[in-house]
């Protein structure tokens, strides 16, 4: 749980300041989003000043109030030690292997065999790192979390609706000008799968409220919509990796929806066997009921191929995402070389033309698999640092989901969990939350998972 630093101990600072932060931490996702995931060097540059000006209004209304509010969780003590293996992979301390001589400028002695990609790897992990910190200070009450709740479903909506009509009027272009060169995109991102995944986190935000309950009887239908909407737009995005975290999303929460009202059955025998959702045959034939839905309803609006292709029933051809298996083994070998540090943050793409035994005609930057594309690039430090992250995100979630005194915010709760489980699940086949969008938003659902809000009272001001 999110333990606060506040020098007066009472409640969280309000003022204008506060109020600006929090509408920067919802707008960073939504640019990042809207300017092609935020991969360019651009549009990332611009995301770095907005997200730059978060410190700046915390010092202000850290001064004008005269009191420092922060909040720490376990999680950031992960993001605290990708940044300093980071910097010491960044040392020169390997020695080089180039004669003298040979360049015109000295070879790099960092430990890390690319250390531009490494270097950019410190900054973006510092930015996400500022964002993740604010997010925990400044999403703290229930009103906050649930406008959040709200502008993430209707936002996924949004782009879920216009990714389709893109896909059916324009499957070659981003917002019909910008053409993907050796691509094929969906809504705003150049890869599907990612933009796919994104869907994903939203689908989750959306159903859960439903399901979980807390939502007013005038809002059901808005929700409902929307799960339609986004979970038809993550079928039509063709990703076999989103299809299968769809399913997991849908499996996570029947079986959280089904272990919580067991849980409320226990503690309230009189309600025992009255609630639907506490019965297992009903709530998994909900889940597969949906799913049968979402694809008939893909169908319908003439996105069959990409339900083949989504449901890995339909040959990929030529698609280049097919050498799964080839990066991952070159990774374990890059791991094998370097298994402490690894070979340098972001570095894959380098340290894989070492170890490739294909003719090297395609340029591969990941190893489509997150995990294992950590072990290459930071070791077994690397990967400890991020299964510390995991492990601290559902051991805190879990209390966020039993400590919760409203229906709303526990079911948000379980949604946003359930959103970064279907994001883990897509990372064994690709790499979604390096797309810099997708990160900012998992971070967002990391914080709704985590935040607790019980023991300290809504603002008054700022709101």
């Amino acid at each position: 749980m999110n333990e606060l630093a506040d020098q007066t101990g009472g409640a969280r600072t309000p003022g204008l300041e506060s109020a600006a932060i929090f509408v920067l931490l919802i707008v960073i996702p939504v640019i990042a989003n809207l300017s092609f995931g935020g991969v360019s060097t651009g549009s990332f540059a611009f995301i770095t000043l907005l997200v730059s000006l978060i410190p700046v209004l915390w010092l202000v209304n850290t001064f004008r109030y005269g009191r420092f509010t922060a909040a720490f969780h376990p999680t950031q003590l992960a993001f605290a030690g990708l940044i300093v293996l980071g910097l010491f992979q960044l040392l020169p301390l390997a020695g080089s292997a180039v004669p003298d001589g040979v360049l015109t400028e000295g070879a790099s002695n960092a430990l890390s065999v690319e250390p531009n990609a490494t270097r950019l790897a410190v900054i973006r992990l510092f930015v996400f790192g500022v964002f993740f910190s604010a997010a925990l200070t400044f999403i703290d009450s229930r009103s906050r979390i649930r406008k959040l709740v709200v502008v993430l479903v209707i936002f996924g909506s949004l782009m879920a609706f216009f990714a389709v009509l893109q896909s059916l009027s324009d499957p070659t272009t981003i917002y019909g000008i910008t053409p993907a060169a050796q691509a094929r995109p969906f809504g705003s991102f150049i890869n599907r799968h990612h933009f796919a995944s994104f869907l994903v986190m939203m689908f989750a935000m959306s159903l859960a409220p439903l399901v979980g309950g807390g939502v007013k009887r005038d809002k059901l239908v808005f929700f409902g919509i929307a799960v339609i909407l986004i979970g038809t737009g993550v079928i039509f995005a063709g990703s076999r990796g989103a299809f299968l975290s769809l399913v997991a999303v849908l499996s996570f929460l029947a079986v959280s929806f089904l272990l919580i009202n067991r849980s409320d059955a226990r503690a309230n025998p009189r309600r025992s066997g009255k609630s639907l959702l506490g019965r297992p045959a009903l709530i998994i034939g909900s889940a597969v009921g949906l799913l049968l839905v979402l694809i008939v309803f893909a169908v319908w609006a003439g996105g069959e191929q990409e339900l083949l292709r989504g449901a890995a029933m339909q040959e990929a051809g030529d698609d280049f995402s097919t050498g799964r298996l080839h990066y991952w083994s070159v990774a374990l070998k890059i791991f094998y070389a370097n298994p402490l540090i690894g070979s340098g943050l972001e570095s894959f793409g380098v340290a894989f033309t070492r170890y490739d035994t294909w003719s090297g005609i395609y340029r591969v930057e990941h190893a489509h698999n997150d995990y294992l594309q950590m072990l290459s690039d930071g070791g077994v430090v690397g990967l400890s640092l991020v299964l510390v992250f995991i492990y601290s995100l559902f051991r805190s979630a879990i209390g966020t989901i039993r400590g919760a005194k409203d229906r709303f915010r526990r079911s948000a709760a379980v949604g946003a969990l359930a959103g970064c489980f279907g994001v883990m699940v897509h990372s064994f086949v690709d790499f979604p939350l390096r797309t810099n969008a997708n990160m900012f938003f998992f971070l967002l659902l990391a914080v709704i998972a985590t935040g607790t809000t019980n023991r300290n009272p809504e603002r008054k001001r700022g709101a």
